[in-house]
């Protein structure tokens, strides 16, 4: 009995099953066909799957039919999916976990163009960026403006460059900052800064330009170049002069019985102070000024301080007593200014040597932390480290611009000072005082500062400076993105995912080349290379069309979960382009994260206070904070305020906790 009831209820159930499933079949046996369109062989208009009527289903088959030019099909399966969703959006979601880009506007204006109805076109882009920017719409959105200013014929214009600085600019700065905008009605679609392409995404009609330029000392002419979409152009130019050392002080005659010393003092922007002694000295304007000062009889002790308009130093000390031995042949003394490091007397062999001495002393600013304080002193040379090491020992800086201060003194009159072949001597004169900048390249370096006296005689002395990268700055503390490979979309055969693997080889390639982000390829985390985990994941997708390519990379925060779209666009597809893409794509990321460093100005607790570039500041992004020589701990943008303030919260450190003057960079 309880057998015969088991088998009825399992019968039961099994009817119910299979009406269910003749229903379904039923269903979608009755479901509307998808118009599949056919075109050499190939169909379109259709999805994949099953049409189940929904807005992302009608867009799918809307961009299928525009890839076999349907497009009256395609423009009415668009307007159903605008009328159900109206907004573009990158990544909608549309069923289940499913996501996919969804922009009907867009392919709608894209529409218009290849139909001809370019004010409609241009209106449905226009709309379409406003929702969510894509390069793509941006592109053709350029295109059709350059299409309908040309129909109407007008008079090609020139855009107004206006630049925030004088056009003749005097400046320590490195790097030097040019910046400004550029208008025009026809839009502005490309501007070059001293002869490099200012990167730009698309044509406006005002866009604001700022490019950092790195220039050795001397003057400079810098052109800015815009162009508008309709090819007409307009030159602005800035006459820049960089001058990052102090003025060069020469002493004639020192007679201190009589209290009197004459001499004169060079620099080329023609405007300068000297005190003496402590005391102002008149001097008369330009680039040469002649003085004369009376000082007590006897004085023995001078000290001078030569000032330029961008307030360049040349600080000097002239002992009456050491002078008169100095005179007896050239005498070089040098060392990083400011920092003043002399000799308590010369050696005993300079007035007994048949050939000039030149003895270095070379000093860097001192680095001081709690506990913790280091010597200035990077040069100096005894007479017996002379003989001993004639190259003497290197020094390690952390910075690229030197300022090496120093003094030549002969018994005749000096007539040529070169460092590292650059002239530092303008008047003759039997003392020189000079306070010149170097550039250092990271490695080794070698300063060689060469004398000359009016006999003949010359004195030349090298040295060796090791430029290293700040600790804080080096690429290992650089963000980490964790790289999957990109999806393709519409590649059909092997040669065309050789060109989408190729493209990701060349995106990567740029990305780590400036060393300012550190990628892990997806599938390698176990090699035990691995310093820290990955903050970021990096990914994408291509989407190859019969008009061209795009390219959008996500970055995903791992800890937030916030995500970030970059993309690039071309109608081209042929190899030459992939580069060209990348390049474009690297440029973007690079804009979207930049690099901003700060130092910080107050501390409480596990909060300070850094005064960081204004540029880019994103709130929660991670921060390493540090000094030249070590890592301390890492931190995170917890508030920004006014002028680049920021409010930085610890979050670890080392033993050392951070203290005022410390670096903040972001990772």
């Amino acid at each position: 009995m309880r057998s015969s009831k088991k088998i009825i209820r399992i019968l039961k159930n099994l009817s119910l099953f299979l009406i269910l499933a003749i229903t379904l079949l039923y269903g979608y046996a009755c479901a509307p066909s998808q118009n599949v369109r056919v075109k050499n062989g190939k169909a379109f208009c259709k999805v994949d799957g099953v049409f189940t009527h929904q807005w992302y289903d009608y867009y799918e088959r809307a961009c299928s039919c525009m890839e076999g030019e349907f497009y009256s099909e395609a423009m009415a399966d668009i307007n159903e999916a605008i009328r159900q969703r109206d907004e573009d959006i990158r990544m909608a979601k549309t069923y289940g976990m499913h996501l996919a880009d969804y922009f009907p506007h867009r392919e709608k204006g894209l529409i218009y163009y290849l139909l001809g109805n370019y004010d409609a076109a241009k209106s449905e882009l226009e709309h379409s960026v406003q929702y969510e920017k894509s390069d793509k719409a941006l592109f053709y959105l350029d295109k059709i403006r350059k299409i309908l200013m040309e129909r109407e014929k007008i008079s090609v214009s020139a855009p107004l460059i206006t630049t925030d600085s004088p056009d003749e600019i005097w400046t320590k700065d490195d790097p030097v900052v040019i910046s400004g905008t550029a208008r025009d009605k026809q839009y502005v679609s490309e501007i070059l800064v001293a002869d490099k392409p200012f990167f730009m995404e698309n044509a406006s009609e005002q866009v604001d330009f700022e490019d950092k330029l790195t220039r050795s000392e001397g003057r400079h002419d810098i052109r800015i170049v815009a162009k508008n979409l309709l090819g007409g152009a307009s030159e602005h130019n800035i006459i820049l002069h960089v001058d990052r050392s102090g003025p060069v002080i020469t002493v004639k005659d020192f007679d201190s019985n009589l209290g009197k010393i004459q001499g004169a003092i060079y620099d080329e922007s023609g405007e300068m102070s000297l005190a003496v002694n402590g005391k102002k000295a008149a001097i008369p304007r330009g680039k040469e000024a002649v003085f004369s000062v009376s000082l007590e009889p006897g004085t023995k002790q001078i000290s001078f301080l030569a000032e330029d308009r961008l307030g360049n130093r040349t600080e000097a000390f002239l002992n009456a007593e050491l002078t008169a031995q100095y005179h007896s042949f050239p005498l070089l003394m040098a060392q990083h200014f400011p920092h003043i490091a002399t000799d308590a007397q010369p050696p005993a062999a300079i007035s007994q040597a048949s050939q000039p001495e030149i003895r270095v002393n070379v000093s860097a600013p001192a680095i001081e932390r709690p506990g913790l304080k280091e010597t200035n002193l990077l040069y100096r040379t005894s007479e017996a480290e002379r003989v001993s090491n004639p190259l003497y020992s290197h020094s390690i800086v952390f910075t690229e611009i030197l300022s090496v201060q120093g003094q030549v003194s002969s018994k005749e009159s000096i007539e040529s000072v070169l460092i590292n072949d650059t002239s530092v001597c303008m008047a003759s004169g039997r003392t020189i005082f000079f306070n010149h900048s170097v550039r250092l390249r990271e490695g080794e370096n070698r300063i060689t500062i060469r004398a000359r006296d009016s006999s003949g005689r010359e004195s030349v002395r090298e040295l060796r400076i090791i430029r290293q990268i700040p600790e804080i700055f080096k690429p290992e503390y650089r963000c980490t993105f964790k790289a999957r490979q990109f999806d393709f979309h519409s590649f059909e055969d092997a040669g065309e995912i050789a060109d989408g693997r190729m493209f990701e080889s060349f995106f990567l390639d740029n990305l780590t080349s400036g060393k300012r982000f550190q990628i892990r390829i997806s599938g390698t985390e176990n090699s035990g290379n691995e310093i820290k985990p990955a903050r970021f994941l990096l990914m994408g997708y291509i989407y190859k069309t019969r008009l061209g390519i795009e390219i959008v990379a996500e970055v995903v925060d791992i800890e937030t979960s916030e995500t970030e779209y970059v993309d690039a666009y071309s109608e081209l597809e042929h190899r030459s382009i992939l580069k060209a893409l990348a390049d474009a794509l690297s440029k973007k990321f690079h804009k979207a994260f930049p690099l901003i460093k700060g130092k910080i100005t107050q501390e409480n607790g596990e909060v300070f206070l850094a005064d960081m570039e204004k540029a880019g500041i994103r709130m929660r992004w991670p921060i390493v904070v540090g000094t030249e020589r070590e890592f301390i701990g890492n931190a995170f943008i917890a508030e920004k305020r006014k002028n680049g303030v920021c409010s930085i919260r610890l979050t670890s450190h080392n033993s050392n906790r951070p203290a005022t003057g410390d670096w903040v960079v972001t990772e």
